[in-house]
């Protein structure tokens, strides 16, 4: 439980079985001051009893940008629906901008990103897999025939590049200014897929998660080139608000989110921030759940 800005106000998350339209209330303080803070536990620590309580079920609402729902999350879905067949998935495409204020106002249930390591007073952040990102450029770029490229490089060519304080743009942006360079010129735009293609056409360079070009490289559409001595590299990160009530089917979602993305345990690092989640799994069959895809 946590208080809401100026409102002065507790946001209270209830599960779903007892409002499915609401997610959260809000609860004045003077309301607040005349309930004893064994009844408020009671209502925050409220779940589902018998069946409801033991599998997973209902929906999940999740933010991710293009980048992890495509390239990151597929395995882990078609396991999930395997395992979980009752729970329905709803995604929504979010930047970590959009992701906060969503999670905050209950709009979602979890948000995925990659970015790096952030705090936040209301939000649990965990840190599930290293993301390096890379400079992508046409096969026959000449600056493939340098060693290692340097900022000085960089700045006398055209970058293709996400919007405005999208992670990989600002990563780049800020490792360029640490060597008072900056690009020549800048084509920006919302589709990683986009990009990919005008890089392949020989418009300019990109700076993208390595793991949204790994086979197009293999394919040999697209190259990478060697920046030696600069950090280009971020997380996974899941994220939820530390007042929802986890549900079985979040609970079971954030589990195999773990299981399956993993950081490695060579000492690169674990969870910045975790919270106690219980797994609830048992195996069965019933009817198909429906997994919608819900673009912004």
């Amino acid at each position: 439980m946590g208080t809401c800005g100026a409102s002065s106000a507790f946001r209270l998350y209830f599960p779903d079985h007892l409002d499915e339209h609401r997610t959260s209330v809000l609860w004045s303080n003077d309301f607040a001051e005349k309930v004893d803070a064994s009844t408020l536990d009671a209502v925050v620590r409220l779940q589902p009893k018998g069946v409801g309580a033991e599998r997973p079920a209902g929906t999940l609402s999740i933010g991710s940008p293009e980048s992890v729902l495509t390239y990151r999350l597929p395995p882990v879905l078609q396991e999930f629906r395997s395992t979980f067949p009752e729970v329905d998935l709803a995604f929504r495409s979010s930047g970590t901008r959009d992701l906060i204020p969503q999670l905050e106002q209950g709009e979602l249930d979890i948000g995925l990103v990659i970015d790096d390591a952030f705090e936040h007073p209301r939000l649990h952040i965990e840190a599930l897999c290293e993301e390096p990102l890379s400079l992508l450029v046409r096969p026959d770029h000449p600056l493939l025939r340098e060693p290692g490229i340097t900022a000085e490089h960089l700045a006398g060519e055209p970058f293709l590049l996400t919007d405005v304080g999208w992670p990989y743009r600002s990563k780049l942006e800020k490792a360029l200014a640490n060597s008072h360079s900056a690009p020549k010129s800048i084509m920006e735009f919302t589709s990683v897929e986009t990009i990919k293609q005008c890089v392949a056409l020989g418009m300019g360079i990109a700076c993208l998660p390595a793991i949204v070009a790994e086979s197009d490289i293999a394919a040999g559409k697209l190259a990478s080139l060697r920046w030696p001595r600069v950090d280009l590299s971020m997380r996974t990160l899941v994220v939820w608000h530390k007042d929802k009530w986890l549900s079985p089917a979040m609970s079971a979602f954030i589990s195999m989110l773990r299981q399956r993305l993993a950081l490695s345990r060579s000492g690169r690092g674990g969870a910045i921030r975790r919270a106690g989640i219980n797994h609830h799994h048992r195996s069965g069959s019933s009817p198909g759940g429906r997994h919608i895809l819900t673009p912004t």
